[in-house]
């Protein structure tokens, strides 16, 4: 994902602004200074959730590697706000929110119905994210006429 589009970025507790955090080039993660907390990256896709929706499994692996790389180039700030990412986390190792509840859910539905081989419109459940993809691309389109 280009770098210009994290200016439509925010934090999801505190909605401010969230900067990258960059290794050999690559996007690593981001964060947000006034919550002092990271963000990482699984597939080049940012995790943006909620400090109630982070995920233990799928977010330790990755914030202890942005650790190793902090404490390698001795960024000792970074260092702090993955350590305070590393706690939150761990605080959610037994539990899931509904969002984690929702996507087992349909994980689980659509599996069975591939394994199935039930013909099916994957797309049925996008109108409900039509309004989060207009407001998105809206933003994309400012930014792009910002970068004209």
């Amino acid at each position: 994902m280009p770098n210009q589009f994290v200016e439509i970025f925010a934090c999801p507790d505190c909605h401010s602004g969230i900067s990258l955090i960059t290794h050999n080039d690559s996007v690593i993660g981001l964060f947000c200074e006034n919550c002092k907390v990271v963000f990482s990256v699984k597939d080049g896709i940012f995790i943006l959730l909620p400090s109630q929706a982070r995920n233990y499994e799928l977010e330790l692996p990755l914030l202890e590697e942005i650790r190793s790389i902090a404490i390698k180039s001795a960024n000792r700030s970074l260092l702090s706000y993955v350590e305070n990412t590393i706690k939150l986390v761990s605080s959610m190792r037994n539990k899931k929110g509904w969002e984690w509840e929702d996507e087992s859910f349909w994980s689980k539905k659509y599996s069975r119905l591939y394994k199935d081989d039930i013909d099916v419109n994957w797309n049925l459940r996008l109108w409900q994210r039509e309004f989060l993809l207009k407001q998105l691309l809206s933003r994309v389109e400012n930014l792009n006429k910002k970068i004209r």
